[in-house]
Parts: C-alpha cells; structure tokens; sequence
C-alpha cells in the first residue's frame, strides 16, 4: 500500500481504539489526571511480535475482532457464512465406487498404470523401461475384494477420528468457529496435535488475533505422499520451506511449526533440534515440544501469507453506522428540547428563573424518565400598580401563552438513509442477500428462492470445496486414507413435489436405482443403502425391457453351478415356441423408490 493509505489505515485503527473506549466506558482523561502507565493489549502484542519477528498484517487483527463486535451488521452476515458453510454436517464420499459397472475396467487401469510407475522406478537413468502386461481377471477381482476391505476399515478410521477430533465440541462447531475467525480478521487457526505413534488425533481452535506467521525457514527435504491412481498413493520426495507461528496471549508466547513438518520444535523459542531428547538438555525437560498449525488464510493480494476480510472496503462505512448510532443514543439520552414552553409576555421574568431554568435543561428534562416533563418560565408585570392619568391602575396585562416544541424534536432517527447504505453496502462485500441476513422486506417465495440458489451456487458451494481440498491436501492425506474424501454437506431440499420430479427423470434415463439412491442420498442428506439385487445396478428403463444386469464376481461361480440344470431345461423346449420375455424386476420396488418422494 502507498503512504497515504497506510495512513488512513492507522486513522481507522486509531479510530476503532477510541470507539471501543468509549463503548467500554473508559472515556478521556481529564488534563489534570496522571497519565495510565498500563500497556494497551494491542501495543504489547504488538511489541511481543516484532521481538518474534514476526510478519505483519495489512490491518489489525484485534482491531478488526472489536469492530465486528460492536457492528449490529457484520455479526450476522459472518454467521450467516459460517452456518451455510459449515452448518449442515459432513460427508465421505468414495475415491472409486467398488459397486459402479465400470469398476473392472478402472481397477485393472490403476493397476496397469501401478505396474508402468514400479518398473520406471527400478531402471535406471537412460534406460528404456520394460513394457508390463495387464492384470489377470483373477488379479483384478482379487483387488477389488481388497479394496472392499480397505474401504470398509478406512471409514470406520474417519468416522471415529471425525467424531472425537475435538475433546469439547462437534467438528462441525470446530470448523463454524473458524470460519467465523476467518472472516473477521482473514485467517482461522486450528492446532493439529498427534498421539505417540505421530498420528492426528485432536484439533483444536485458536483465537486467530492472537497468532502471527514468521517468515519461511530453510529449505528441508521431506517425503510428500501424493495420489498415484484412484486405488494407491506413492511417496515423493521435495524440498519444501515450512513456516513458524508465533501466538501471544495473557502475557506468554508460544512457537507453533506449520502442519507437515517432520522437525522437532521448542515451544519456548521457536528453535529446531535434532530430536526431543536434545531439546530437553537445551531448553529443560519442562519445555515441551511444538505443535503443528493448520493455517486457513482467505486469498487476498496483499499477501499470500494473512488474508484479507472481505468486507475491507467497507471499514469506514461500519465506523460510519457506529458513530451514527452513538448520535442516536446520545440524543436519545441527553435530549435538550422539551415537549412544550409555557411564554409570557407583557413582563419580566421573576428573579432567580433565568438559573432555574439553565439547572432545569441541564439536569432535569434528560432521559427516559423526564422525557415528558414540561418547562415553566416565571414572568411578573412591569407595571407598579398605579399608573396613567387620574391614578387609574396600569393596563399593563401579563400574557401566558402554552406553545409545543415537537416540531423541533427530531421524528426518528438520524440518517438512517445513510445507515441502510451502509448495510447494502455490507452485504454486497459478501455476496449474501438481504433475506440471509434477517432482512425479509419486498421478499415472496420466487425471490427467495432464487436469491437462496443463487448464493448457494456462488458463494457457500465454493467456499465449502476450498475447505474441503484443505482437509483432504493435510488431515486425510496424513492420515493415510486412500479409498475417502472429506465432503461437507449442502442444506436439504425442501421442495417434495422438484426432488419427486427430479427422480423420476434419473430413472428414465441411463442411470440404475443404486446410483439414483446416492444421488438423492447427498441431496437429503440421509444415509440411504443400496438394494441388494441384481435389478438395481442397472437402468430401469433397460430392466423393464428384459435385459440382464451383469453378474458380480461372487455370482459367476453360482451361475456356472446351475448351468448344467439350465441346459437340460432348455432341451425340453420347442425351439418353434415364440421366445417369452421374463421381467425380473419388481416394477412395486421402484414406484415406491419415486413415490418415497412425498413423506421426505
């Protein structure tokens, strides 16, 4: 940024400080009261980063916390991205269906390809590799039965790290908790910590404005585990520069090492050992080593390292809305205009009214208490009794008159054509519509619809995939699942009478009632199993015609069992005898399959 904008920048800061203070009730200090010694948080934080060194973020981060805490607007629209984010649960979803019709061919190319990588592997530099030949059926459906296991033994590892990833809240709360930090002040952070046989076993979160990154290490050769097909991964080895983390909250600094690094760490000073017992006679056996970070940055061009919120833009319009509610309330609570005035006229103000009525604006018509209190002037004639020709009395006549003042009173609010700019504004920087954030005026069930689909394709939908690569690039990555992949889930259809439809139209086509289940089953959001029946790994449409599924490996030795008694059959007919077509399908089972449609 140029100098003038840092400037501004600072002035908005400073801003925020003065504002919170004031919120808070600190108020000014009076010029003849000592001056604070104290150490404001952010000036000591700020102070414990530099000695850290510590890289510095385009604005700050604790300022940002404590502007979104007194915005009546940025509150709901970061829950509304959490909770649409994050709100609805996870899913795992297979690498490669094990049930799909086109499971042998992609086994046995994963496989071929496996055999291509190993023989390249062996060779040396220069040399032509050997060609390989393709896997036997037997090799393949001796893989695939492998795998039937594998997969069945990886969900139940992730179903029950998932479910105790956090020793006092759900996953889904974890990661709400995060996306919440993440809009605030650009990045969330989650401490991955591992069990004594260097597997993740917990995940905890981080209050974001406490941490800071420190600049890339030293280049380290690690070994990265990378997918090589669909059924296996493969170890690589690359240099790669791994990042510190400094956290300083409640007067003590921690180090923290980026997720994936092999090295041992102090958590006291951030050094790096050859192993624990040598940290230990450095540092003392009390200092424990570091843990890893994973790191949840929003993209921003400033910097690949912090993010930037999205709602930077709009920072001098939520000081703008905050300082306007401030004038709201202080009119509110300190109002100077009384309802009405009682004026007399004709005389003079009786002594001692002027102060009265200075003590009586000043001290006795603010509030909500005195809000309907009126003000009386005293007045008296000027005349002395007697007066004119003759010794007649004065015609001089004191005149009352009772006038209202609410036309002086302010009748709403100030500028709150600027404030509802301000929210538009706001919103506009997310991307959420007006009904996402509480607001229902001008709103029918089409618009709603739309304005729902709409964010949900735009905004939450991708937000969820970069999350969910996140999770899959470090934690399932790490924890050697092959066969999985983290999903997050997407809110339930609602509409019976669209998924009824929708159905409907799947089976028509070129797709079999299993996979029309899963399809349906993301959808909803339920868990709905497959049949076990031949009919259901094909499409309908080809079923009521008469044809026959493809056996599954486990029927072909059945079949061939019964061929013989097949046979002798078939001798008994009379080969003029029109062929007759058997139906196997139970045309009931996938009428009630659309039909389920109504009571979802």
């Amino acid at each position: 940024m140029t100098t003038e904008q840092n400037a501004e920048v600072i002035e908005l800061q400073d801003r925020l400080v003065s504002i919170t203070k004031k919120v808070l009730g600190s108020g000014d200090q009076n010029s003849d009261v000592q001056r604070s010694n104290l150490l404001d948080l952010a000036e000591a934080m700020g102070r414990g980063f530099s000695q850290a060194g510590a890289l510095a973020p385009p604005l700050d981060p604790l300022a940002l916390t404590r502007l979104m805490g007194m915005s009546g607007t940025l509150g709901p629209l970061i829950d509304a991205m959490a909770v649409n984010v994050h709100g609805f649960g996870y899913w795992f979803e297979p690498v490669l269906d094990l049930d799909a019709s086109d499971t042998v061919e992609r086994v046995r190319a994963a496989m071929l390809l496996e055999k291509e990588l190993e023989t390249e592997r062996q060779v040396g530099e220069g040399e032509e590799p050997a060609k390989v030949s393709e896997p036997t059926d037997d090799e393949v459906q001796e893989r695939i039965e492998s795998l039937r296991s594998q997969a069945r033994r990886e969900k139940a590892q992730l179903e029950a790290f998932f479910r105790n990833a956090s020793r006092s809240v759900s996953f889904t709360r974890l990661s709400r908790k995060m996306q919440k930090d993440k809009e605030t002040t650009g990045w969330g952070v989650w401490e991955a910590r591992r069990d004594g046989h260097g597997r993740v076993c917990r995940l905890s979160h981080a209050p974001s404005w406490t941490f800071r990154a420190l600049p890339l290490g030293q280049t380290v050769d690690v070994d990265s585990r990378v997918r090589a097909t669909d059924i296996s991964y493969r170890t690589v080895r690359e240099p790669v520069r791994f990042r510190r983390y400094v956290q300083i909250y409640e007067a003590t600094t921690r180090y923290f090492k980026e997720f994936g690094d092999p090295r041992v760490m102090s958590s006291k000073t951030g050094a790096y050992y050859r192993d624990v017992k040598h940290l230990a006679q450095e540092e003392g056996k009390n200092v424990a080593p570091a843990t890893e970070v994973l790191w949840f940055p929003l993209d921003s061009p400033e910097s690949d390292v912090y993010g930037a919120v999205r709602w930077q833009g709009s920072i001098p319009g939520v000081i703008g809305s905050r300082e306007q509610a401030e004038v709201n309330l202080l009119f509110f609570r300190s109002k100077a205009i009384p309802p009405m005035v009682i004026m007399v006229s004709g005389g003079k103000l009786a002594r001692g009214t002027r102060e009265r009525l200075e003590q009586l604006i000043e001290n006795q018509i603010k509030g909500v208490k005195n809000f309907h209190k009126i003000m009386v002037i005293e007045a008296e004639s000027q005349g002395k009794g007697i007066g004119g020709a003759g010794g007649l009395p004065s015609q001089d006549k004191v005149k009352i008159e009772l006038r209202p003042l609410t036309e002086a009173i302010f009748k709403d609010a100030l500028w709150q054509g600027y404030a509802e700019q301000n929210r538009d504004e706001l919103g506009q920087s997310f991307r959420i519509p007006p009904m996402l954030r509480g607001d229902t005026d001008n709103l029918n069930r089409a618009t709603a619809k739309i304005a729902r689909e709409a964010t949900e394709q735009l905004v939450f939908s991708p937000e969820r995939r970069d999350f969910e690569f996140e999770i899959d690039r470090t934690v399932i990555s790490d924890m050697g699942i092959m066969l999985w992949k983290f999903r997050l889930k997407a809110p339930e259809s609602a509409d019976s009478e669209t998924l009824v439809t929708f159905v409907e139209r799947l089976l028509e086509g070129s797709i079999s009632p299993n996979e029309a289940r899963r399809i349906v089953s993301r959808i909803l959001n339920i868990d709905l199993p497959p049949f076990d029946a031949p009919w259901a790994r094909m499409p309908l449409k080809h079923a009521l015609a008469g044809m026959e599924p493809e056996p599954l490996p486990e029927e072909v030795e059945d079949e061939e069992e019964d061929t013989t008694s097949e046979a002798e059959d078939d001798t008994s007919k009379n080969e003029t005898d029109d062929p007759v077509v058997t139906i196997r399908v139970p045309t009931e089972d996938f009428r009630m399959l659309v039909d389920a449609g109504d009571s979802l």
